[in-house]
């Protein structure tokens, strides 16, 4: 429940979504960035759930997302950049993500992911080879972990009624 109210400070694992009025949703923001922006993905912060238009620049970021109880007043920050996904069936994408900014005022804690237990940080980057294990924090399945059993696969992820295809 802790994941999906408001919470005091911006972390990853975290409920928010773009504000769209009359729509309720909410996905995971992934992690708040060393420069401060809220990384997410393209379809909880950028895509209009019912329609898979994306939205304009600009468009208002809250948490918790409007799925979770959040509305216009609970805005943290705006859309600034995304990788549009393509749902043709020749289309490759490579990444469903997106960057928003945050606001004047709000909270946040660079790299911080939420955990139940206590939290833990991201930092930097890593290659990630067959065999290792990874973990992740998110709004509904809490903080995961799993062994990377492929690289360099070939993906097939449904959005509604949508299918995109991932290199």
């Amino acid at each position: 429940p802790e994941r999906r109210g408001e919470v005091e400070t911006l972390v990853g694992g975290i409920s928010l979504s773009a504000y769209l009025p009359n729509q309720y949703y909410a996905g995971t923001l992934g992690m708040v960035t060393y420069d401060d922006k809220i990384l997410s993905n393209a379809h909880v912060i950028a895509m209009n759930p019912e329609t898979g238009e994306f939205l304009n620049i600009g468009t208002d970021i809250i948490q918790p997302g409007s799925g979770d109880g959040g509305n216009t007043g609970d805005q943290v920050g705006e859309l600034e950049a995304y990788i549009p996904i393509d749902f043709d069936p020749d289309a490759e994408n490579y990444a469903d993500a997106a960057i928003g900014s945050i606001d004047i005022g709000v909270e946040a804690s660079p790299g911080e992911q939420f955990y139940e237990g206590d939290n833990y940080w991201v930092e930097g980057w890593t290659e990630v080879y067959i065999g290792d294990t990874i973990r992740k924090s998110g709004r509904t399945t809490g903080v995961t972990t799993g062994k990377v059993t492929h690289t360099n696969v070939f993906v097939v992820v449904r959005y509604g009624d949508q299918l995109a295809y991932f290199m």
